[in-house]
C-alpha cells in the first residue's frame, strides 16, 4: 500500500532549535575595531597633550588612552578579542608617543621664539628629536615617555586577564555539555519516524512474519 504524505516540508536544520539566540556567535568587525581603538585612544593623546601644558604629570593619560583603545575597539567590532587587545595597546601606545613628541616640539617652538630664533611649528616637529641628543633635555623627556608607556600597559592588563578568563569559561562549558545533540543524530530511524504518518508509524513497528505465519 502506498502512502502519501500531504504538505510535506523539508526538515529544518536541528541546530536552530538546539542554539538560542543568546548564545549565538557575534562576528568580529577586525577593520572596524581598528578604526574605533585608533579613535577612541586620540583621547588620551589630546589628555597628555593638555596636562603637560598646564604642568600636571602627563603620563597618566597613558592609563586613559588605552582604556578608551579597548572601548572603542568593542564598540566599532562588536566585541573585544585577543586580536582586539593587541590592536587596542598598540594604538594607544603610538597615541602617547604622538602625543609626547608634539609636546616637545611644542617646547623647542616656545624656546626660539624666546631666544628670537624664527621657526615654525612644522619645523619644530621636523627637528625635535634633535634635542634629545642633549643629556640634559633628554632626561625629563624620556622619562615621562616611560611612565606613559608603563601605565598604558598597566591598563591593559584587566581587559587581558577578563580575555583568557572568558576563554577558559567557555571551554569549561564546552566540555560540560550535554551531548544530546549527538544522540539525536545517532538515531536517525527514530528522527524520521517523526515525520511519519501514524500509520505508517504503527505497520513498521510490526515484525516482519515468514510465510509459515511464524513471528
Amino acid at each position: 500500500m502506498n502512502f502519501k504524505m500531504k504538505n510535506s516540508k523539508e526538515i529544518e536544520p536541528l541546530s536552530q532549535y538546539t542554539e538560542s539566540s543568546d548564545t549565538a556567535v557575534v562576528p568580529e568587525n577586525r577593520l572596524a575595531g581598528t578604526v574605533g581603538a585608533l579613535l577612541f585612544s586620540l583621547a588620551g593623546g589630546v589628555v597628555y597633550f593638555l596636562l603637560y601644558q598646564v604642568g600636571y604629570i602627563a603620563a597618566i593619560s597613558g592609563l586613559i588612552g588605552v582604556i578608551c583603545a579597548f572601548k572603542g575597539y568593542e564598540v566599532f567590532a562588536k566585541k573585544l578579542s585577543k586580536f582586539g587587545c593587541i590592536i587596542s595597546v598598540v594604538m594607544a601606545l603610538l597615541v602617547i608617543i604622538l602625543a609626547w613628541y608634539c609636546c616637545l616640539a611644542k617646547d623647542v617652538y616656545i624656546a626660539d621664539g624666546e631666544i628670537d630664533f624664527t621657526l615654525t611649528f612644522a619645523e619644530s616637529l621636523r627637528n625635535a628629536y634633535r634635542f634629545l641628543s642633549e643629556p640634559e633635555i633628554s632626561k625629563s623627556y624620556v622619562t615621562d615617555l616611560i611612565i606613559g608607556i608603563f601605565l598604558c600597559a598597566l591598563g591593559a592588563v584587566r581587559p587581558i586577564i577578563n580575555i583568557v578568563k572568558g576563554n577558559k569559561n567557555k571551554a569549561a562549558e564546552y566540555k560540560n555539555e550535554p551531548s544530546f545533540q549527538a544522540e539525536k543524530y545517532n538515531a536517525p530511524e527514530e528522527k524520521s519516524n517523526a515525520y511519519m504518518p501514524q500509520s505508517m508509524r504503527a505497520a513498521s513497528s510490526e515484525k516482519p512474519q515468514d510465510k509459515n505465519g511464524d513471528m
